[in-house]
């Protein structure tokens, strides 16, 4: 019985993981269909989201499927900008709390584009 208990709890955690995971790569992959830079590279934007997700899950603090991994993950996502003309203000204001302060939101925005431009070195480094 205890066995099932600890089985079902670690389920619970990773399908909670997988749907901020899952909302961080699906609205990096819709940022970087439309951006011009990764086409102008010939980068594939599927490929170019799971190497910035999979950066922004390393960087995270706990790990993976901990709530406090999720949480931040989720934070991550509501601060990538799908659209570059729509308000950034809202975003950090709803994450400041997350990441502790609005200084702190503000630094995970610059991490953001810290492993946009990581991860364009990498593809581009392996794909020549």
């Amino acid at each position: 019985m205890k066995q099932l208990l600890i089985m079902l709890f670690a389920a619970a955690i990773a399908v909670g993981c997988s749907q901020e995971q899952d909302e961080l790569e699906a609205r990096l992959n819709a940022k970087f269909a439309k951006d011009p830079d990764i086409a102008d590279y010939k980068i594939d934007p599927t490929e170019m989201a799971d190497c910035v997700s999979s950066k922004i899950s390393e960087s995270a603090p706990g790990f993976p499927g901990s709530p406090s991994h999720s949480k931040i993950v989720g934070a991550y996502a509501k601060l990538v900008r799908v659209d570059p003309l729509e308000d950034f203000r809202p975003a950090l204001e709803e994450t400041k709390e997350i990441f502790g302060s609005a200084k702190e939101a503000h630094k995970a925005a610059f991490n953001i584009t810290n492993h946009v431009m990581a991860c364009i070195g990498i593809i581009l480094q392996v794909d020549r």
